[in-house]
């Protein structure tokens, strides 16, 4: 294994000295020493945001800078990879600091298996070249890696395998203030008072794992769920296109990372005049399911954001009191609404995966939307 010290030492070594980029699980103990010790990090709401500030940085400073992703993230990245940073366009370096989740004949999670297949494929169909992290020569790779980046003004990726980095004690979370209410209570809360015909779309990470434990404790069926396992920041545009297609009352359980990464779906939402459509942001302020770094998401008045996007209703809460008060009048509201929960970070201690296929989930969904 490597400690995070060692390798963010041979990074600094080789001149990198700005890190930005879209929290990872396999990254997060070297995130966390970045945290604590870069004057120059940034944590972008989607991993595109953080090519095209990695190549204002370079404009700037004719130095490349690091960006840090999960594999998963890739899909947001091609597009400025392939018009911004490319060699036929604006020829900028940069490093990809890349988390293979998913990588053969290691286990991980249905949403990660096909992107750990194809990651160094996409790699090279897109032209970057990568170097597999190996505990025993990574800071040789580093420094090859940005001999190429300069030599050749491209990206070069440095791909990261499970369990590469020594696990470290992480930074305390930027939490949200003044609510004593976790996402699990409030799911729990949820789901003895949204209607009884309504269906839920719920995000990626702790959300849908949670969900899918509360069915589990309580005996209850799954079907009336959509669980989100993948696609971070895309719930709510497949709940509209639910919702505008059905009569069923459509939540939306959204989380504050999720919503940042695509935030133009509340434009799409607060236009659409869907009647059905109930937008739940869960907001601890942190990425919590991969270490809990912190988002932005503490500092925008959301209640403000949704009445300008054009939902009908919106409002926050942050204690049991305030929820209490307003969930009847907001489920009883024609939609588009929205109502922002804020919840503290953590979940339950030994927190089970779902262990129903993606497949079945989508199986027994639709034949719930069938139902009268």
């Amino acid at each position: 294994m490597i400690s995070p010290e060692t390798f963010y030492h041979s990074l600094t070594e080789a001149g990198v000295d700005c890190y930005v980029g879209v929290p990872d699980s396999l990254l997060k103990y070297f995130i966390s020493y970045v945290q604590q010790n870069s004057k120059q990090h940034r944590i972008m709401p989607n991993e595109g945001s953080a090519i095209a500030f990695a190549s204002g940085y370079y404009l700037a400073t004719q130095k490349p800078a690091l960006v840090y992703l999960q594999n998963s993230g890739i899909g947001n990245t091609i597009n400025p990879l392939c018009s911004l940073a490319d060699p036929e366009i604006y020829s900028i370096p940069m490093i990809l600091l890349i988390g293979w989740r998913g990588m053969p004949k290691h286990s991980d999670e249905p949403q990660h298996q096909k992107q750990g297949r194809i990651t160094i494929d996409l790699l090279r169909t897109l032209e970057i070249p990568h170097f597999i992290i190996d505990s025993l020569r990574f800071d040789a790779q580093i420094k090859q890696a940005l001999k190429m980046a300069q030599q050749q003004l491209k990206p070069v990726a440095l791909v990261v395998p499970p369990d590469s980095f020594e696990p470290k004690d992480l930074l305390n979370p930027i939490t949200t203030k003044n609510t004593d209410i976790t996402r699990f209570q409030a799911l729990s809360y949820l789901l003895t008072h949204v209607p009884e015909k309504a269906r839920i779309v719920s995000t990626t990470g702790y959300t849908s794992r949670e969900l899918y434990e509360l069915r589990e404790q309580n005996s209850h069926s799954h079907a009336h769920d959509f669980l989100m396992v993948g696609a971070m920041g895309h719930a709510s545009h497949l709940a509209l296109g639910l919702s505008m297609h059905s009569e069923y009352p459509i939540y939306c359980l959204d989380g504050d990372g999720a919503l940042l990464m695509h935030m133009g779906a509340l434009t799409s939402i607060g236009q659409s005049n869907a009647v059905n459509f109930y937008h739940i942001l869960l907001n601890n302020s942190a990425h919590d399911s991969v270490g809990a770094q912190p988002t932005l998401a503490g500092s925008i008045n959301w209640i403000s954001m949704a009445h300008a996007c054009g939902y009908k209703y919106a409002c926050s809460v942050s204690t049991w009191r305030e929820l209490d008060t307003v969930f009847n009048l907001f489920k009883n509201q024609a939609g588009p609404c929205f109502l922002e929960i804020k919840i503290a970070c953590g979940t339950l201690k030994n927190l089970k995966r779902p262990t129903l296929s993606p497949g079945q989930n989508k199986k027994d969904f639709m034949q719930a939307l069938s139902l009268p």
